[in-house]
């Protein structure tokens, strides 16, 4: 059964009808999983890049509706270095 989405703006309003089994397989494919890993990457190589820890991680994985990046810290130095600098989320803000 096709689904319906509606978005409105000052330009007009779109209307998107889509069959959800598409749009999952869309979401899981592996075009979304490598542009995930790549903006995952770019935000480790920033992680990496401060304060001293480089043993930053990149996990992708697929859920049962889209697929998932994770940068996750690899070594106790890196949990250390994120819990006091907030590194994770200093190199995801760009």
């Amino acid at each position: 059964m096709a689904r319906q989405f509606t978005a409105s703006n000052a330009g007009g309003t779109v209307k998107m009808i889509y069959k959800a089994n598409k749009l999952t397989s869309i979401l899981t494919g592996s075009r979304t999983q490598e542009v995930l890993r790549k903006s995952a990457e770019k935000i480790r190589a920033r992680a990496a890049s401060m304060y001293g820890a480089k043993d930053y991680g990149v996990k992708v994985t697929v859920g049962k509706n889209r697929a998932h990046a994770v940068v996750h810290t690899a070594s106790v130095h890196a949990i250390n270095s994120n819990a006091l600098h907030n590194t994770l989320q200093k190199a995801a803000r760009g």
